[in-house]
């Protein structure tokens, strides 16, 4: 491991509005982490290969004209796509949260794993019609082929949703792809734990329950990690009963570990 910290990219742009939070989060899981707008990448102020981890955090980049995510992808592809790819292919981690995740997605890196390949995916409006904002449970795949999950990752964890368009859709045949490879690392749950259909669980309708997809060390996740790293950014943790983990926290720490090795 490197003795410095490992220091993270968290990409700021017009509509991000999550980025201070997910740095936050990344400093708690022991990291650093620099807040650098789309600008400074693109002008070559601020050099992608001096990062040892990226981020994508959520909001609405560019006001999700268009489409979710599409307006930022396309930036980022004409600026710097060159260089994300050669910071994909170092094996160095990137995390897109909620409109990180759209954007992986409309980039073609989700769920290929590889820059400039056609879209497979897409995260299209919730089925229910409405913007999705709440605490859901999620079932972990913690055989997945990713190396990002952390150890202390339980199987079964709580996090929030806030999403208009967050119905991760695929056709058959990347579906099974990914189900086969062990890359669908968390999926929406009902109280037994199995993966579900229903929008009372699985606010989006997303096919097969996916809520989070990692190829190799490229993860892209709906829920939002950073707003669960401390007990009491959740509602009920006064209560004598709680029993809850920050397990945002825990889903950072595995992500800021393996940067820290690569």
């Amino acid at each position: 491991m490197t003795e410095r910290a490992p220091n993270f990219c968290v990409l700021t742009a017009s509509g991000i509005n999550c980025d201070q939070e997910t740095a936050t989060g990344i400093r708690l899981a022991g990291g650093l982490a620099e807040l650098v707008h789309l600008s400074q990448l693109v002008e070559g102020d601020r050099n992608l290969g001096d990062y040892q981890g990226l981020v994508l955090p959520g909001g609405f980049s560019e006001g999700d004209a268009v489409r979710a995510g599409i307006v930022l992808a396309t930036q980022l592809q004409a600026g710097v796509g060159d260089h994300i790819r050669e910071f994909v292919d170092s094996e160095r981690p990137v995390l897109g949260i909620c409109n990180g995740f759209q954007v992986l997605v409309s980039m073609g890196l989700l769920p290929s794993g590889e820059m400039y390949r056609p879209q497979t995916a897409s995260l299209a409006p919730n089925a229910s019609g409405r913007f999705a904002c709440r605490w859901v449970d999620l079932r972990v795949n913690t055989a997945a082929s990713t190396p990002l999950l952390s150890p202390y990752v339980a199987e079964r964890i709580t996090l929030p949703v806030a999403n208009g368009e967050g119905r991760f859709r695929t056709d058959p045949a990347t579906l099974a792809r990914l189900q086969a490879r062990d890359e669908i690392l968390m999926q929406y749950c009902g109280p037994d734990g199995a993966p579900s259909m229903d929008l009372t669980h699985n606010p989006s309708g997303a096919d097969d329950a996916i809520a989070a997809v990692a190829v190799g060390a490229v993860l892209g996740m709906m829920p939002h990690p950073e707003r669960f790293v401390q007990d009491e950014q959740h509602a009920n943790w006064r209560r004598p009963d709680y029993s809850l983990q920050p397990y945002g926290l825990h889903l950072l720490r595995g992500i800021v570990g393996y940067a820290a090795a690569v």
